[in-house]
């Protein structure tokens, strides 16, 4: 069994307590979810230095693919350029034009 602590002072915290040695399926679960919690935690503390951006970038499988950026009653063909600071899409219109996504819909077109 394991015991979720949770604290909050200047920041969030989580820490995972091992209370005897499971081995049963339902453990392993609660395991994994305490290993999630546990990383995430980590980066929420350093989320204003915004240290997984460059990671995230590297990571995406979407920036240089054709896209379809759908937009309410449109679809709009762009390409993905790249990932903002802020973490959103930067696509590249057929005009040439750029905006950054924070939310919404793309696809992929497949090239053959």
């Amino acid at each position: 069994r394991h015991q979720m602590v949770c604290r909050r002072d200047d920041q969030i915290s989580f820490r995972i307590l091992r209370i005897d040695a499971p081995t049963h399926l339902s453990d392993a679960r609660s395991r994994i979810a305490a290993e999630i919690l546990n990383r995430f935690a980590e980066y929420y503390q350093h989320i204003e230095e915004k240290t997984f951006v460059d990671e995230y970038r590297r990571r995406s499988f979407i920036i240089g693919h054709d896209i379809n950026v759908i937009k309410p009653n449109k679809t709009i063909p762009a390409v993905a350029k790249d990932i903002s600071d802020d973490c959103g899409l930067v696509v590249e219109y057929e005009d040439k034009s750029t905006e950054t996504l924070s939310s919404g819909e793309v696809s992929i077109k497949i090239k053959r």
